[in-house]
């Protein structure tokens, strides 16, 4: 369709046509990405989608930490912790990231956008000292 608004007059610098994704360090072939997960919040603040439980069952719930034993619990409603909904600690994020680049991980797709959380200079940091290429999510979150 010559002269459509559809259609890019030269080669896109990044974007898998051009063969090239754009990491939070910069550009990255995309034969080089490896192992990638593919939609991973690094870090996330959902601080405002948390609701209170309703239930008094589950009121437990809403103010206990993350953790093994109450993951399934999660899995049917993740806004219903006050801890699952925040995601701060760049620490226990590199920590966590280590291990999955020691299993062979390479790549992470993070989809935190504006306004739930999106940080680029932690998440630069994050890539350093872990070793991991990121592509950071780039708009804006609406409901």
């Amino acid at each position: 369709m010559k002269g459509s608004i559809f259609r890019h007059p030269s080669p896109l610098p990044v974007g898998v046509s051009s063969g090239y994704v754009m990491t939070v360090l910069g550009q990255l072939p995309i034969n080089e990405m490896g192992v990638t997960l593919m939609h991973e919040h690094i870090l996330l603040d959902a601080s405002g989608k948390w609701v209170p439980p309703c239930c008094c069952s589950d009121r437990h719930l809403a103010e206990m930490p993350v953790k093994m034993e109450n993951l399934g619990e999660l899995s049917l409603n993740p806004l219903m912790s006050r801890d699952n909904c925040q995601l701060f600690d760049v620490d226990v994020a590199i920590d966590e990231l280590t291990k999955y680049r020691a299993l062979g991980g390479e790549t992470v797709v993070d989809p935190t956008n504006i306004g739930i959380g999106r940080d680029p200079k932690a998440l630069a940091r994050i890539a350093r000292l872990t070793g991991l290429n990121i592509i950071m999510g780039t708009g804006l979150y609406l409901e």
